[in-house]
């Protein structure tokens, strides 16, 4: 699941700009979620600072916004389940009361590190 909110949150902050209507509104951007044959397992759609997320079926499974500095995800119901922060190259993930869940640090020569709440690297 840590991987799903790692992609959630790398195509809004890698995307292409948003697509604008005649009127200069942004419209929703749609982005398919794929396992590794290529079958999609979910999708994103963005527009603005606010996405949405549905399983393969077209179910709703969450959101996210961003807002205040922060990423900020919710379940079905509209309850928040983690929020995100950046501080350089590290964002960290938060459960809902705030408990560091993980981090992920983007490295300068392209390395995703994962640590777990007591730093510990997950992925060496």
């Amino acid at each position: 699941m840590k991987s799903f909110w790692l992609i959630a949150a790398l195509l809004l902050a890698t995307g292409s700009g948003p697509a604008q209507s005649q009127l200069g509104q942004t419209l929703p951007q749609r982005a398919e979620i794929k396992d590794a044959s290529g079958q999609v397992v979910a999708t994103a759609t963005t527009w603005g600072t606010q996405t949405v997320y549905r399983n393969a079926e077209g179910e709703l499974t969450g959101s996210s916004k961003i807002a205040d500095g922060k990423m900020t995800f919710y379940d079905p119901n509209g309850k928040i389940t983690r929020v995100v922060t950046q501080e350089n190259r590290t964002f960290t993930h938060r459960n809902a009361t705030g408990e560091v869940l993980f981090t992920v640090t983007l490295d300068k020569d392209g390395a995703v590190i994962y640590r777990d709440a007591t730093g510990n690297v997950l992925n060496k």
